[in-house]
């Protein structure tokens, strides 16, 4: 096999695939029904299933009775084995920067954005006041303590990881948790999820985004592409809090660090 496989700048469900060829002439991948397959490609709704693309040019192998496919026998898994170790090895990582790839916006796409702009401030301009009100009242009467252990729930997500800060070893479980009776979108507090002993060398943090909160049910669903972000911006938010909780200086700390740690996460 030989030919050319590469990444679409605009992303394309119809025109992402390869086209097979043998001795010239197309037998797999017309313009509009690429040959992709699940072991290369992944889900229709990945990066890589609409970018991927290429020609290949195949040697030694016949067409089948219609001639229009490759008839591959017992070969196809060991040829689409050893193509996806080809472009996705650490020299030529072609996979993974067509997951990662993304393309900036032209600024008339920017400014259709309008549309969600005007229809926020409109729905804050209705409820803000009232929202804002109850939560000063509350903030009046209830004194939040420094920092609680989250609700025990075994609907949850989590993958942990560790910091060294200050010579502290923080860990750190960020959760995705499906329990309805969690009321907050977002918690912060201790982890519930006990894996080490606690002591002064060493803290936990739990970091939850309730995934069946109306926010998320509304805006994001069981959409991944959705979630994601909302789970990065709930992290970075909750790290921010920690961090200002131990070096409170003045009210726009929790923002900064939330800015700057945001800006980090996304390089």
């Amino acid at each position: 096999m030989h030919g050319f496989v590469a990444i679409r700048e605009k992303a394309s469900t119809a025109e992402a695939g390869f086209a097979l060829f043998r001795r010239g002439r197309v037998i797999e991948g017309s313009y509009d029904n690429g040959f992709r397959p699940d072991f290369i490609f992944g889900a229709p709704n990945s990066y890589r299933f609409q970018r991927v693309f290429g020609e290949l040019h195949l040697e030694g192998f016949d067409v089948n009775f219609t001639k229009k496919g490759i008839q591959w026998d017992e070969n196809l898994e060991s040829f689409l084995r050893l193509l996806k170790d080809d472009i996705s090895s650490k020299e030529f990582p072609l996979l993974q920067q067509a997951e990662q790839y993304r393309v900036r916006a032209s600024e008339k796409e920017y400014k259709a954005a309008k549309k969600a702009l005007d229809e926020t401030a409109d729905d804050f301009a209705k409820k803000a006041p009232q929202a804002v009100a109850d939560v000063v009242n509350t903030l009046s009467v209830v004194s939040e303590p420094e920092q609680h252990e989250l609700t025990k729930t075994e609907k949850t997500l989590h993958r942990d990881f560790e910091i060294r800060f200050n010579k502290i070893n923080w860990k750190v479980s960020i959760e995705l948790s499906y329990d309805p009776s969690l009321k907050e979108l977002i918690e912060v507090g201790d982890s519930f999820i006990k894996n080490i002993s606690k002591d002064d060398s060493e803290r936990q943090i739990g970091i939850r985004l309730s995934h069946t909160h109306p926010f998320m049910v509304e805006f994001a669903g069981a959409d991944t592409n959705k979630i994601e972000p909302i789970l990065r911006i709930a992290a970075a938010l909750g790290l921010s809090e920690v961090i200002a909780k131990d070096s409170y200086k003045f009210q726009g700390e929790v923002r900064r660090n939330f800015n700057e740690l945001i800006s980090n996460l996304s390089k």
